[in-house]
């Protein structure tokens, strides 16, 4: 399942980050669609980055103490 989110992610982004200039050449304001495509890849490796480290908190959680 995570393997799934995780290049679903990696596909979004990829076509997020190579389709804008295609339309940024066609819009009367290219530097919205650059700057808008940036906050979007920005704000999906800051949910990416805050999910592993929830998943790595809660895997160091429930490991046993050592005796």
């Amino acid at each position: 399942m995570a393997n799934n989110i995780l290049n679903i992610s990696l596909f979004t982004l990829f076509c997020l980050t190579f389709s804008s200039p295609a339309f940024a050449e066609t819009s009367m304001y290219p530097a919205y669609f650059f700057f808008g495509s940036g906050i979007l890849l920005v704000l999906a490796l800051a949910i990416y980055v805050v999910k592993q480290s929830i998943l790595s908190v809660k895997n160091h959680c429930d490991k046993k103490p050592a005796k």
